[in-house]
C-alpha cells in the first residue's frame, strides 16, 4: 500500500524539498510524510474533485480518460488537466498506449491528521 500523509507546518520548504515534486524519488516506501505551508495548499492539490476522479480511476480500473470524463459528468479537458497535476505530485500514473492514455491510480491512502503530536 502506499499513502502520503500531508501535513501543515512550519518545516514545509525543508521537508518538501523537491521530493513532493518529483515522485520518483520515493522509491519503494510504503508512506511519504510531506509538509506544506498552509490547508490552503493541501485544498488546492487535493480538491473535492480531484478526490472523485482519484475514487472513480480506483473503481474504474483501465478506465480512458474520456469514460472516466463521462463518468463525472466533466469536461474531457477539465479531467485530463487534474490527471496532468495529479501525475505530476504523484497520485496518478498516465500509461500511454498508442493514442490513448490511461490512468492508473497510485496511491491507495491520502492522511491528512487534524490534531498535531507535541
Amino acid at each position: 500500500m502506499r499513502e502520503i500523509e500531508i501535513r501543515v507546518g512550519r518545516n514545509a520548504a525543508k521537508e518538501i524539498g523537491d521530493w513532493f515534486d518529483r515522485p520518483e524519488k520515493w522509491g519503494r516506501q510504503a508512506r511519504k510524510v510531506i509538509y506544506v505551508k498552509s490547508l490552503s495548499m493541501i485544498s488546492a492539490i487535493v480538491s473535492s474533485e480531484r478526490l472523485r476522479l482519484m475514487k472513480a480511476l480506483s473503481e474504474e480500473k483501465g478506465a480512458s480518460i474520456n469514460k472516466i470524463a463521462k463518468k463525472l459528468k466533466r469536461p474531457r479537458e477539465a479531467v485530463s488537466r487534474d490527471l496532468h497535476l495529479l501525475e505530476q505530485k504523484g497520485f496518478v500514473r498516465l500509461e500511454r498506449k498508442g493514442k490513448e492514455i490511461k490512468p492508473k491510480i497510485q496511491l491507495e491512502k491520502i492522511v491528512i491528521p487534524i490534531i498535531s503530536k507535541k
